[in-house]
Formats: structure tokens, C-alpha cells, sequence
């Protein structure tokens, strides 16, 4: 088979028409929409540094108060989730409370979540609401996201570890917990935290009294099974500011303020993990014995 001579001319018209094929592709308004898509801001991005100072967790809250057009001084805390990267920024946050808007109850659903490549996501979903039980001024969202400020992680270790945090609010008549094994006790007083023996809660209203944290132990598991995160023992930090209906016995320790970890046995854990693709769901069976 002949292959036709390549004249100059062929040549010259060939190379125009992939410069003018080029030219079109790269001017055409989808490339430039999709640049746009992957760039542009989401409708519900918050952009600020995520990390858990006071100045950044005011700029959250008073983002929501913005979004949803709540009356500030009426919001009721209900509970909140956090989850944090080893170096102590916020990688999610969710927080649950009461509000009114026009006058009306509702509770609404703050959820956070930041994404290294663009800004963070805040979504704020909301729904009519009986009104929450009475509670304190101090049980503010406002008050307990500037709390969270003022929990100083680095004195239990957790430096290099992701770090789950809970606090609810919930009322418990006679509830007694104990500093043993598995759970440590502390107490956030005039930003200080103070190991403590014992705490019994005699609330008669629902109050959040004390933040619940897990260090997570984390493996990444084989072909793009994702990550296996475990915790071993639970630290409380209980808020003196709330604990107006408890008492509390100080550990003989918080004289000099030393902060010591229980040792929590973690024994063998068993699970399994999915992953979907193209090809449907997939799942393997893992062993943690670490």
C-alpha cells in the first residue's frame, strides 16, 4: 500500500487545522465552566483556617447566626461532635440546638466539614420544634464552642492523634463517675484542668456538663479499604462553670496539676470494611490485636 507524498502544503493545512481545532476546544465555554465549578466557591463555603481558637470557632458561630437568621440570646445547646487531625485542627464539626426565628422554635443541625483543596463546607438544615427544656444561660452554643477553645489537648498526650469530642446535654439524678480504668476524670476550672477522683451529678435540668474525648489509634487498611480508627479509654473534662448541682472530690495530684492516663487494655478487635466501585461493593474482614 502507497501512502500519499506529504507535500508542503498538506503539511502546513494539517498543522492549521489542529492549532484551530486547539484554539476552539480551549475557548469554548465548558472547559471554562468546569474551571469555574472546581474553583468557585460552594454556595455554602465557609473560608477560614480550621483551627480550634476562639477566634475561628466565633467566626463559625457567628456564621450560623448569619445563615439562618436565628435571634442570638434565645439558642439552647443540645449536642455537639468534633473530630480532629493530629495537629489540632478541625476536620468535622456538627452541632445540634434550639433557636427561635419569627418567633417560632426550631432545632437545627450545624455540620462542618473541611476539605484541604477549597474552603469548608457549612450546611445548617433546620426543623420546627417544641421548645427545649429550661435551661441555664450558660448551656449558649456561643459559650460551649468558646469552651472547646480553652480544652488543652497537649496535656494528655494526644498530639500525634486524631481526636474524636462529644458533649450533650442530658440530665443525671445521682449519677456517680469514677477515675479508674479506661476513664479519667478532670475538671476545667479557671482554665486550668484538674484531676479528679469522683464527680456525682444531681441535675434536675438538662445541662451539658462535661466533654467526652477519644484519642484515635488509626491503620490504613490494604487496597483503598480506607482507614481502621480505634479508641482505648475515654478522658471526661467536666465545666466547673456548670456544675452547680454536683459534687466533686479532687484527685491528691491536682495540687501540683500532674496529668496521668489510666492504662486501657485493648485486647483483639474485629471488623469489617466495604468500598464501592464501578463493579459493585466490595468487603474485607480485618483483625486489630495492637
Amino acid at each position: 500500500m502507497k501512502f500519499p507524498k506529504i507535500t508542503p502544503v498538506i503539511a502546513i493545512g494539517s498543522i492549521i487545522i489542529i492549532v484551530g481545532l486547539a484554539l476552539l476546544v480551549l475557548l469554548s465555554p465548558l472547559p471554562l465552566a468546569y474551571y469555574y465549578f472546581q474553583h468557585q466557591p460552594y454556595p455554602n463555603a465557609i473560608c477560614l483556617y480550621p483551627q480550634t481558637d476562639e477566634k475561628t470557632l466565633d467566626a463559625i458561630w457567628d456564621t450560623i447566626v448569619e445563615r439562618t437568621g436565628i435571634d442570638n440570646n434565645s439558642a439552647v445547646f443540645d449536642e455537639m461532635q468534633v473530630d480532629l487531625i493530629p495537629d489540632g485542627s478541625i476536620e468535622s464539626l456538627s452541632l445540634s440546638f434550639y433557636a427561635t426565628k419569627d418567633r417560632k422554635w426550631y432545632r437545627y443541625s450545624a455540620y462542618l466539614r473541611y476539605d484541604p483543596e477549597r474552603c469548608g463546607i457549612l450546611t445548617v438544615p433546620s426543623s420546627s420544634s417544641e421548645p427545649p427544656e429550661p435551661a441555664s444561660s450558660s448551656q449558649s452554643p456561643e459559650k460551649i464552642l468558646a469552651e472547646l477553645a480553652r480544652l488543652n489537648l497537649s496535656v494528655f498526650g494526644s498530639t500525634d492523634k486524631p481526636v474524636f469530642i462529644t458533649i450533650q446535654a442530658g440530665r443525671e439524678m445521682n449519677v456517680t463517675y469514677y477515675s479508674g480504668t479506661c476513664t479519667d476524670l478532670f475538671l476545667l476550672k479557671n482554665g486550668a484542668i484538674l484531676p479528679l477522683d469522683r464527680v456525682v451529678l444531681n441535675d434536675t435540668e438538662a445541662r451539658a456538663t462535661h466533654w467526652n474525648i477519644f484519642a484515635q489509634y488509626c491503620k490504613d487498611l490494604p487496597d483503598g479499604y480506607g482507614r481502621n480508627c480505634l479508641s482505648s479509654g475515654s478522658i471526661m473534662i467536666f465545666s466547673a462553670d456548670r456544675l452547680t448541682s454536683a459534687d466533686y472530690v479532687l484527685n491528691a495530684t491536682a495540687a501540683n496539676r500532674t496529668i496521668v492516663l489510666h492504662e486501657c487494655p485493648r485486647g483483639i478487635v474485629q471488623g469489617q470494611s466495604c468500598k464501592s466501585s464501578f463493579w459493585g461493593t466490595s468487603c474485607i474482614n480485618w483483625t486489630d490485636a495492637s
